[in-house]
């Protein structure tokens, strides 16, 4: 079977560096931690934790999920990326 522009392709975490939780997902736009063991150069990915409730990791996808991974990605996100930034370049 061909793939086409648009389709859907599932595949395990682990094909990815990554691990995942339950039956939940991870897709490209979704904040992920990104563990580094800098001796031997490895790298791996997990999604960030969700909170409490109807959550994605259960394989719910209702409204409170949806307005939860919002508020993780318009909040949570950007400020720990600023925080790991200025972590990186030596602030406290």
């Amino acid at each position: 079977m061909s793939r086409e522009e648009g389709d859907i392709i599932l595949e395990a975490c682990h094909e990815h560096k990554a691990v995942g939780s339950m039956a939940g997902i991870t897709t490209p736009s979704m904040w992920v931690y990104v563990v580094e063991e800098r001796r031997f150069g490895g790298h791996a990915y997990c999604g960030v934790y969700e909170g409490r409730g109807k959550t994605l990791a259960f394989g719910c996808y209702a409204e409170d999920t949806i307005q939860t991974l919002h508020r993780l990605g318009d909040t949570w996100g950007p400020s720990s990326e600023r925080q790991s930034l200025a972590k990186r370049m030596g602030c406290q």
